[in-house]
């Protein structure tokens, strides 16, 4: 994934707010609709971007820039796993199935 995203930090928030976003809508149908799957997911990924960004915070302070690239093992696999989960999510319609769903029968 190294030859596809910038390895800077403001790609990491970017990419940050464009998933919680996407979960954050899915996750306003799924309580609307009574469907808690779609919340948990969201908590997923604020958990996933919290770790991200608590891991460059954490690295820094802790250690500075020493063996920095053995701290920061955490991010790129929780930007894989988060991207996995939208990936699913797209291509088994869970995102915006509540589209689907009008009059309340699934």
């Amino acid at each position: 994934m190294g030859a596809f995203f910038p390895r800077t930090f403001a790609f990491y928030v970017l990419i940050a707010f464009a998933f919680i976003g996407v979960y954050a809508f899915g996750a306003y149908h799924g309580i609307r609709d009574g469907d808690p799957e779609m919340v948990v997911r969201l908590a997923l990924i604020i958990a996933n971007m919290a770790i991200i960004f608590m891991t460059f915070i954490a690295s820094v302070i802790g250690d500075g820039d020493a063996d920095l690239a053995k701290h920061l093992f955490m991010v790129p696999l929780c930007t894989d796993l988060s991207l996995a989960l939208l990936v699913s999510d797209l291509l088994n319609h869970r995102l915006w199935h509540v589209f689907e769903m009008r009059g309340g029968q699934r």
